[in-house]
């Protein structure tokens, strides 16, 4: 196996996750610079993450066909190297399959990640967990993955706790545990605000207004949205999920006209972006535009 001390390519910083198009692309040139070195380790790790770019794009057999390119040279890897195969592996299996989904793989990548030494990569694995499990063992891994994160000198280490906080946060809300969920999703909006960039704080701000709509505060839900709505449209960077809160605000005021027009607008974003929304939630959207504008027709006469 290869030597987990050896030089390789920081393929973290060559990640814009907002761009997963332009990331494939400047993996893919990496791997071409690359072929003359004849190292695999470096090789699988940007085999690992041109999979990832694809899966972000929905390109689920391209992804699939790219991991298995690592599969000739496994046997000729680092520890890093499988544990980042493995993390997108499970990915994959995530992204295709059902609940509980690639849990076995980000176990044994938890595990390569702590055999290397790496702790931004142990974190990955444990917020992976976090994901793919349900109930308390989903919560227990978030915690878990920012305990360590917080304990950690690592700065890519350290720099998961944003993501992590609004994780465990949504992990709350699922079940039904609102005053820990908005917890920690203030957490994350003041981590973001010190330490994110700015799309991250307002996708942070964005679920303490979600969360806000589930606490019954309907009045702070819109501020904080259309608080959003302005920032995005200064910053050129609309969100649809944005729009489709507000959706979701205007119909509990009864504001049936209004509701429909936000998740119309919400739709008309994701079509640019159609590997950000999953068919689920585009048929989620379709149902409730289509409801809004049933229940903003007036009422026919008898």
């Amino acid at each position: 196996m290869g030597d987990d001390a050896t030089d390789s390519p920081d393929v973290d910083s060559l990640w814009d996750f907002s761009d997963p198009v332009g990331s494939e692309a400047r993996f893919r040139e990496l791997l071409r610079s690359i072929e003359t070195l004849e190292d695999p380790s470096m090789t699988a790790e940007v085999l690992s993450q041109i999979a990832r770019a694809e899966g972000f794009q929905r390109r689920f057999l391209e992804a699939k066909a790219t991991l298995l390119r690592t599969v000739p040279i496994w046997n000729r890897i680092s520890s890093r190297a499988r544990c980042r195969v493995l993390l997108e592996a499970g990915r994959f299996e995530h992204s295709c399959g059902h609940p509980g989904s690639g849990e076995d793989l980000f176990l044994a990548a938890l595990s390569l990640a702590d055999q290397a030494g790496d702790e931004a990569l142990a974190i990955d694995a444990a917020h992976m967990l976090a994901i793919v499990t349900l109930g308390e063992t989903q919560i227990a891994w978030g915690i878990r993955a920012i305990e360590r994160a917080e304990h950690s000198s690592e700065e890519k280490a350290w720099r998961w706790l944003g993501t992590l906080y609004g994780n465990l946060g949504c992990s709350y809300l699922d079940v039904g545990s609102l005053e820990d969920a908005m917890k920690m999703f203030r957490a994350a909006e003041e981590w973001s605000r010190t330490h994110g960039r700015p799309e991250q704080h307002r996708k942070a701000r964005w679920r303490v207004g979600r969360c806000q709509r589930f606490l019954g505060d309907i009045d702070s839900a819109f501020a904080t949205q259309r608080e959003l709505v302005r920032e995005g449209e200064i910053a050129g960077d609309e969100d649809g999920y944005v729009f489709k809160e507000l959706g979701e605000l205007s119909l509990i005021r009864g504001d049936f006209g209004e509701a429909a027009l936000m998740f119309r607008r919400a739709l008309s974003i994701f079509s640019r972006h159609s590997w950000r929304l999953t068919q689920n939630e585009t048929e989620e959207l379709v149902r409730l535009e289509a409801y809004a504008q049933v229940m903003n027709k007036p009422a026919q006469d008898c």
